[in-house]
């Protein structure tokens, strides 16, 4: 609804406070002429700026052009020229043009004044003009009952609800900056989270052929026929000395030593008393949970290392990549029975002979094997 003289004489002038006459100061009729052509002629600009004011906007790019050309209608800076003589003149004032109540002559300037004092001047420079501030919001504590409605009453720079100012971004310059953000993340992937990982894998599983028996076949195996546990101690050393002629590797110059079951370290440290080389200390482990990333994962390892590694199970355990609380362990001889057909005091890497459907993982140190003429017991 239009701000007009009667809507502002309906709101600003009930019963109990009356308006006076003609009598008492009154506002240059150019200046009032000159407003009321702006009005006129720049309403797009008049709208744009009311628009805003009413959001909270202070600056924005079509806020800025709408005021310039309002503050230069007529001429440069003639608006401020008419509002200075307009200032001067209430500065002759105690409340109002006519006196301590509003008069006629405060209805016609406050209607072409409005606008341009609410919804297009900064507080800044409304400072300028300080009679009109005083009288403009006067004028305006007389609308006790609000007729004029919320939207009227609130001017630009002022905060609204929630304490803080809207300000939204040139739409143009954010168009630009989406396209320069677009050039520099060109090609640009965003890495999958571990849940997306997943995700992929299931979908990947669920669509994949069936594996052929021939994708499937372990790559190396001795021999489908285990030594038994009660073997002879004969019968298990050709075993041992057959898969290693199976690899090619020549076993006239291996040493055999034959000696009783070492149950610990002590026992096969006296049967090679003397004996150059590394003593291996073989241990028997198992994970508690498999490992995500390794398709049929057994949990199962045989880590040999020399006798006096002092082996840290954690560090083991995270290597192998396996969560902590999935923490390696020594595992129970049933099952080193039921891997490898091996007895506590037999563990050695050679009980591999006896996992043809390879099982048994396999760990060896780094000192062990760096050196090809180290002799390993």
């Amino acid at each position: 609804m239009a701000l007009t003289i009667d809507r502002l004489r309906s709101a600003l002038c009930s019963s109990a406070t009356g308006i006076t006459g003609g009598e008492g100061n009154s506002v240059d009729a150019a200046v009032i002429s000159y407003l009321k052509s702006l009005r006129e002629e720049l309403k797009q600009e008049l709208t744009t700026c009311v628009l805003c004011a009413r959001i909270g906007l202070l600056n924005a790019a079509d806020q800025k052009t709408a005021r310039s050309a309002l503050f230069n209608y007529g001429g440069e800076g003639k608006l401020e020229e008419h509002l200075k003589s307009f200032d001067q003149t209430l500065a002759a004032t105690t409340r109002f043009l006519g006196g301590a109540a509003m008069s006629e002559e405060d209805l016609v300037a406050l209607e072409a004044v409005f606008p341009i004092f609410a919804s297009v001047l900064l507080p800044i420079e409304k400072s300028t003009y300080p009679n009109i501030d005083r009288w403009f919001r006067a004028c305006l504590s007389l609308d006790s009952d609000k007729m004029l409605g919320g939207v009227y009453h609130h001017m630009i720079g002022e905060r609204r609800i929630g304490q803080q100012m809207d300000c939204f971004a040139n739409s143009i310059v954010v168009r630009e900056n989406a396209e320069v953000a677009k050039s520099i993340n060109l090609g640009y992937k965003k890495k999958q989270t571990q849940r997306q990982k997943e995700k992929a894998q299931k979908e990947a599983d669920q669509e994949a052929p069936p594996a052929s028996a021939a994708s499937t076949k372990k790559p190396f195996a001795f021999s489908k026929e285990k030594v038994s546990v009660d073997a002879s101690t004969d019968e298990k050393i050709n075993a041992v000395m057959n898969a290693l002629k199976t690899l090619n590797i020549d076993t006239e110059k291996k040493k055999v030593i034959k000696h009783e079951a070492t149950p610990d370290m002590e026992s096969i440290l006296s049967v090679l008393d003397g004996k150059e080389g590394i003593v291996c200390k073989n241990l028997f482990l198992k994970a508690k949970k498999p490992r995500k990333d390794v398709e049929g994962d057994s949990c199962i390892w045989l880590v040999s290392v020399p006798h006096n590694a002092d082996v840290d199970y954690k560090n083991l355990t995270n290597l192998l990549g396996y969560p902590t609380k999935g923490l390696l362990r020594q595992t129970k001889p049933e099952l080193l029975l039921e891997s490898m057909s091996l007895l506590p005091g037999h563990i050695s890497p050679f009980g591999l002979l006896n996992d043809p459907a390879l099982t048994v993982n396999i760990v060896l140190d780094k000192q062990m094997v760096s050196d090809p003429d180290t002799q390993l017991w």
